[in-house]
């Protein structure tokens, strides 16, 4: 049920950006006194489309990656320590995810009907650390889960070997360990 939540989720706020964003980007503009940047020109007419497409952010992000609190759990056991810190990690990028539609706005560019959408810099910033930091920590527990079930010695670079390339891994396991390194890229 929530795959489908966040499929559905991320396919309106996708076509929405796209409808908004129509034109990508045709101006680019800076208001230096209220430090925002410009960042879509789309003829839309009635700017504050943009906000309430921004309305389906804190859905689909955190959503979309619900799925590697299970994942991380089953690797861990359990653990309550494990979840409960990876719970309240998830709990900050949803807690930031709600920021971003009162960080956006939608700016008209003079009597054309073309807007803008104006990113607040400090919502945008403090999203993207939040965000950069739970997918790490999740990279890095994940890998970490997978050393103890590879074939090689217990030395710092036969680690860094199952980490980085997955080196003496089972099939699947190595599989799941580049699925999540490609997420994390």
């Amino acid at each position: 049920m929530t795959d489908d939540r966040t499929r559905l989720s991320t396919v309106a706020f996708v076509l929405g950006l796209t409808i908004t964003a129509s034109s990508y980007p045709k101006f680019l503009y800076q208001r230096t006194h209220l430090d925002v940047l410009a960042l879509l020109a789309a003829p839309i007419g009635n700017c504050n489309l943009i906000r309430y497409v921004n309305f389906l952010y804190p859905i689909t992000l955190p959503l979309g990656i619900l799925h590697f609190i299970p994942r991380v759990s089953a690797m861990y056991h359990n653990n309550k320590f494990v979840v409960a810190f990876f719970v309240c990690s998830w709990l900050g990028v949803l807690a930031t995810s709600i920021l971003r539609p009162f960080g956006v706005q939608g700016m008209k560019l003079g009597p054309s009907g073309y807007c803008f959408e104006i990113k607040s810099q400090s919502t945008a910033s403090i999203q993207a650390l939040v965000l950069l930091v739970h997918d790490s920590l999740i990279f890095l527990a994940t890998s970490w889960a997978f050393i103890p079930l590879s074939y090689s010695t217990n030395n710092a670079k036969g680690m860094l070997k199952v980490v980085i390339l997955g080196k003496n891994l089972p099939t699947f396991t190595k599989s799941v360990l580049r699925d999540g390194q490609a997420y994390y890229l």
